[in-house]
């Protein structure tokens, strides 16, 4: 299979040919196996599942601005109106830890929001932490609150952010 990788020089095919060939086939049935075993290794560790809600009680509508997601969004964040609410789900792409960071701008208020979770490697204890920072011009209020926790894997949880 692999024995683009030697070349004989002989006509006859010596007992160490053979043994090379053997290895290599060896080397391949074992990275076969090892791929395999990694792929459903990954596809058992699914990633965790963060419901998002974002509340805009300001007079005007509140646009969204993208920092980071560890992860895909659905469905995506867009402008919110006034005194309206929008949910959307991060899908991380491990159990162990997730992470977001977005802003809403309302106006002059605007309001970066940020949440993330981590999981200790040596304790195997979770811990989540929540952010609303005001960074306009006028200030904002800006309120983070996570209202759900799985505290076993995956380690969902849900969070609340506010922009007034």
């Amino acid at each position: 299979m692999l024995s683009f990788l030697y070349k004989t020089t002989r006509k006859d095919k010596s007992h160490s040919d053979y043994q090379i060939k053997g290895i290599f086939m060896r080397f391949a049935k074992l990275f076969g196996a090892a791929t395999l075993f990694v792929s459903m290794i990954a596809s058992a560790q699914a990633g965790i599942i963060v419901t998002v809600k974002v509340k805009n009680s300001t007079t005007g509508p509140a646009a969204y601005t993208f920092e980071y997601f560890s992860g895909s969004v659905a469905p995506s964040p867009s402008t919110i109106l006034p005194s309206a609410t929008t949910t959307f789900a991060l899908t991380s792409v491990a159990d162990t830890v997730s992470g977001m960071r977005f802003v809403y701008t309302s106006g002059s208020k605007k309001c970066r929001f940020a949440a993330s979770h981590q999981v200790n490697p040596t304790t195997k204890t979770p811990s989540w932490t929540k952010m609303g920072t005001s960074t306009g011009s006028d200030k904002a209020t800006c309120n983070a609150n996570i209202t759900a926790i799985q505290s076993a894997p995956p380690y969902n949880y849900t969070v609340e952010f506010e922009i007034k």
